[in-house]
């Protein structure tokens, strides 16, 4: 029976170069003189590019809880059908022991196997609850986007701001558009109108003016 490769996730991903021109052509694009906020924006973006590209590669939470419990019960099994070993089998595998070094005894098994069981329950626990909403990617664009706000904030003297249009039925705002344009200059290019994006965008920007604007 042919059996299907679980996917494989590397979560060691390397912070990329930000690329050499992006400065220049977001500037264009936006009309904003960013040249003093380029080293700032620059860090922003590599670290976004990294989270995302990190998040992308990791199982997501079911994927996870998943794998964990097949193991469990594929070591559970394993587990009965060691410990019903009968004595004769046991000196069996004992006398042959010798010739494969490293081998462990069944007992030493068996117990090693326990502690498996235990690391897979206790990290099966420690997995929250996936309860959907928001995507992946949130706490990643969350982030960058605060750090675009500062920076727009700074540049402009005006607060960021990006609402949901009910005529034009999207979402818009001057931070949105300068937003997504930083977005496509590092390789991540996203629908300025697209709801799901748009409202990560909104909701980010609505806490941030109100932590600015609150007493310090």
């Amino acid at each position: 029976m042919a059996t299907t490769k679980p996917k494989q996730y590397n979560c060691i991903v390397n912070y990329p170069d930000f690329p050499t021109d992006a400065i220049q052509n977001i500037t264009q694009k936006t009309g904003l003189p960013l040249t003093s906020h380029a080293q700032k924006l620059a860090e922003a973006s590599r670290h976004y590019i990294s989270d995302k590209a990190l998040v992308d590669e990791m199982p997501r939470r079911s994927e996870a809880k998943a794998r964990l419990k097949k193991i469990i019960k594929s070591t559970h099994k394993y587990r009965e059908v060691l410990a019903d070993t009968d004595d004769y089998t046991l000196q069996l595998i004992n006398l042959r022991k010798i010739e494969y070094v490293g081998m462990r005894g069944i007992n030493e098994t068996l117990n090693s196997i326990d502690g498996l069981l235990s690391a897979c329950e206790s990290a099966l626990s420690l997995i929250p609850p996936d309860k959907g909403g928001r995507h992946r990617g949130y706490e990643a664009v969350k982030v960058y986007c605060i750090t675009l706000a500062e920076i727009y904030q700074e540049v402009t003297g005006d607060h960021p701001k990006c609402w949901y249009d009910d005529i034009e039925q999207k979402y818009q705002g001057d931070f949105l558009g300068f937003f997504c344009i930083c977005l496509a200059e590092i390789g991540n290019p996203v629908t300025q109108e697209g709801s799901g994006f748009g409202k990560i965008v909104s909701d980010v920007i609505t806490i941030y003016n109100k932590e600015e604007s609150s007493p310090q």
